[in-house]
């Protein structure tokens, strides 16, 4: 008989430990911090933009996915144009 070696445990990083909400249990398909339910994507960056993300990511103390919803969700039209660097007149819904 051989015995079954355990799998060791590997810490998780900081960026994907999901946050605490007290007062409120998580099920699934209901909503917690949003009054929608969040969807699954697929992002393709360059190694340099993980690294960043995941910098901003441990500074603010939240996910990776976390910080993305954030800046998507409280940055401008034209903030956008400014970091991006383009001027066209076309808007953002």
């Amino acid at each position: 008989m051989t015995k079954s070696k355990k799998k060791q445990k590997t810490e998780r990083p900081k960026y994907s430990i999901k946050p605490a909400h007290p007062g409120q249990q998580c099920r699934r398909n209901v909503p917690i911090i949003y009054d929608e339910k969040k969807q699954p994507i697929s992002l393709t960056l360059t190694p340099t933009a993980i690294k960043k993300l995941t910098d901003l990511a441990l500074i603010v103390e939240d996910s990776r996915s976390e910080v993305i919803e954030q800046l998507l969700r409280n940055i401008t039209t034209l903030q956008a144009k400014r970091i991006i660097g383009k001027n066209q007149d076309k808007t953002v819904e």
